[in-house]
């Protein structure tokens, strides 16, 4: 979900990164 947001442009690679890790951190 977060990937293709950052795909298109939508988020920033750095906030996307960011967001990613803290759902990463949620999900395990």
């Amino acid at each position: 979900r977060i990937d293709k947001a950052v795909q298109k442009g939508a988020i920033h690679r750095n906030n996307g990164a960011r967001k990613k890790a803290r759902a990463a951190r949620i999900a395990a």
